[in-house]
């Protein structure tokens, strides 16, 4: 996420390219073209947030910390052929796969697993290996406060859906 660059936009689900100059391109925004939810509607605006809408100087944007981690995309992965993107959305917790080429979704999220108790699954990682994705997800234990809750787990996608290693 670019967050308060100055144009106003919230770009919770923006994918952005890197130039060699090192200017950020918007490659794709899968919030607005592909209908994705990032959690835009939780999201308090740059306004509500009290953020100038100019990126000349640090802000101080304490609304945001309660939000890492649950709005947004989380990692992203291209297949081996350069064909497929991979990316987790944090505030759905689908896995969204993406054809490069055409910029378009193939077919529908996938929900990631939820093993987690007194908390919540919090998935991010993707990893392309071998021919098979990968999903990492943590559970923040954020309920129970019980350290026996935190926890990591890895699912491979098989078809259209996760197994558990």
């Amino acid at each position: 996420m670019i967050d308060n660059d100055g144009n106003g936009v919230e770009d919770l689900g923006a994918i952005y390219i890197k130039t060699t100059a090192g200017t950020p391109t918007l490659w794709l925004d899968l919030a607005t073209v592909q209908g994705v939810d990032v959690g835009l509607s939780v999201m308090p605006t740059i306004i509500d947030r009290g953020l100038p809408n100019s990126n000349m100087g640090p802000s101080y944007d304490s609304a945001m910390f309660a939000l890492v981690g649950k709005i947004g995309l989380g990692d992203i992965e291209i297949s081996d052929d350069n064909t497929t993107l991979y990316v987790v959305s944090l505030y759905d917790k689908k896995l969204y796969t993406i054809d490069i080429a055409s910029k378009t979704l193939i077919g529908v999220g996938i929900p990631v697993p939820d093993p987690c108790s007194g908390g919540f699954a919090r998935p991010f990682s993707v990893t392309y290996h071998r021919g098979k994705v990968y999903v990492g997800i943590i559970c923040d234990a954020i309920t129970s406060q019980l350290e026996s809750d935190l926890k990591a787990n890895v699912y491979r996608l098989d078809g259209g859906s996760f197994t558990s290693f």
